[in-house]
């Protein structure tokens, strides 16, 4: 060992090989450990019971034609009528009068080509703010506040997807998108829409910074395996974020399961909400129905059900998988939100009744 200098080193073809094929071994090591922290799985089923609610309708005087969406949100009701021209409706919860009607379908600035789902919404400075995604165009902050108040739509920034064939084609490839922080964006990516159904069958989701426009990360969703083309409807869900935006949960619409992955550690938690939750084959069987919207507090999950009498169930767990409610809606629930000001829940019925229940007790 006294004789090895550095230039001994560097001139030792054998010691260079070794010290190479280390080098390359850790590399590979390293690229295998973070594979596989990124599709890290734990397993749970849940089994404990849940303490069961019946709770009792109360019928607004709210008269909208086939609303297909709705948002509660501080003194707001916000629906969506996909079929008007200004789809969003904003109403009192207060006296339940029309506050405003607005966002115009169209291909104009402030216009929207097709809306999808109400996926994220908060308030900020004392303002109520809604994320659109407008499919395939752009993503636009919705402020709520402001629209009322000019009796026009109001964006406080738009996300613009058409500017390049990339950013065009990630967001036509996506389902849904959740904003992460200020240039950060959450988007899912579908398989067979983006091309990588050969290489894994599972849906994923992509982090994308839409102000560089470069995709810098990647989470799967799943682990399953054996998917062929014909049943990828197995992977529909009902994704909801957290609002403090740090997890994000997948409510299966034919799996009694539920998916729960931290944004930031990427450890992902699979919960069978029966015995054969998370059997596929099971579940491509039955082509059962099992969930069919879902929504999230900071500290609660809800996924609506139907229960024997084909009546709407509320399930609701909290972020780390434990069953904590079971709340009859003694109605047939569409769509819901949870205002947690006054803590009431919203609901759409069948028949375009807009119902309240209040959840004060719980």
């Amino acid at each position: 060992f006294e004789d090895i200098t550095i230039a001994n080193i560097f001139n030792n073809r054998r010691f260079m090989n070794k010290i190479t094929g280390y080098i390359l071994l850790s590399f590979i090591l390293l690229i295998g450990c973070k594979k596989y922290e990124n599709n890290k799985f734990t397993t749970k089923y849940i089994k404990e019971e849940a303490v069961e609610y019946s709770l009792s309708p109360q019928l607004l005087p709210i008269d909208i034609l086939n609303p297909t969406g709705i948002v509660a949100i501080d003194t707001f009701l916000v629906f969506v009528q996909q079929h008007e021209n200004k789809i969003i409706k904003v109403y009192s919860v207060n006296d339940y009068k029309i506050l405003g009607n607005f966002l115009r379908k169209g291909n104009g600035p402030n216009e929207i080509v097709l809306f999808t789902r109400f996926n994220q919404f908060f308030q900020q400075n004392n303002e109520s703010l809604l994320w659109i995604q407008s499919y395939p165009n752009f993503m636009g902050l919705l402020n709520i506040n402001k629209s009322i108040k000019n009796n026009n739509t109001f964006f406080e920034k738009k996300v613009d997807f058409t500017k390049s064939n990339d950013m065009k084609n990630i967001f036509e490839e996506s389902n849904a998108v959740f904003e992460l922080s200020d240039s950060v964006f959450l988007l899912t990516k579908d398989p067979i829409r983006s091309q990588t159904f050969k290489e894994n069958t599972n849906p994923f989701y992509v982090k994308l910074n839409y102000c560089s426009n470069i995709v810098y990360d990647t989470i799967y969703i799943n682990n399953l395996k054996g998917i062929n083309f014909e049943n990828n409807l197995i992977y529909s869900a009902y994704p909801v974020i957290k609002p403090n935006r740090d997890k994000i949960a997948l409510f299966y619409t034919y799996m009694d399961a539920i998916i729960i992955i931290d944004l930031n550690t990427k450890n992902k938690t699979k919960i069978g909400l029966s015995n054969m939750g998370l059997n596929t084959k099971y579940a491509i069987e039955q082509k059962k129905q099992i969930h069919y919207e879902a929504f999230a507090t900071d500290s609660l999950l809800f996924g609506l059900r139907k229960d024997k009498n084909n009546n709407s169930v509320l399930y609701t767990y909290d972020w780390n998988g434990v069953f904590k409610y079971k709340l009859y809606l003694n109605a047939n629930v569409l769509y819901f939100s949870i205002n947690e000001k006054n803590k009431t829940l919203y609901g759409i019925d069948e028949d375009d009744h807009i119902l309240a229940y209040d959840l004060k007790d719980i």
